[in-house]
């Protein structure tokens, strides 16, 4: 499972969000394409920024989507209804 690594990082103060223009995936990136429901969770809650898009111009909810991860598509929906 992913949290502890996530709760030890964000314990140090990494960050959650790559500098503009890098080309490294976010955390919530990574967690999203592999279907990490807590991490997810946890990197949103602390502020990870859903509109980052990966190097094929592609945010969290298209990957989502093209997972078919019904219950990644909804914990998005519920941050950007939120924001």
């Amino acid at each position: 499972d992913a949290l502890p690594i996530l709760c030890c990082f964000n314990n140090k103060g990494a960050e959650l969000n790559p500098a503009q223009g890098s080309c490294s995936p976010s955390p919530l990136m990574c967690a999203v394409k592999r279907g990490h429901h807590q991490a997810i969770r946890f990197l949103l809650e602390r502020g990870a920024n859903v509109e980052l898009k990966d190097i094929g111009q592609r945010n969290c909810m298209h990957v989502a989507v093209y997972s078919a991860d019904l219950e990644t598509v909804n914990i998005l929906l519920e941050v950007n209804i939120l924001c």
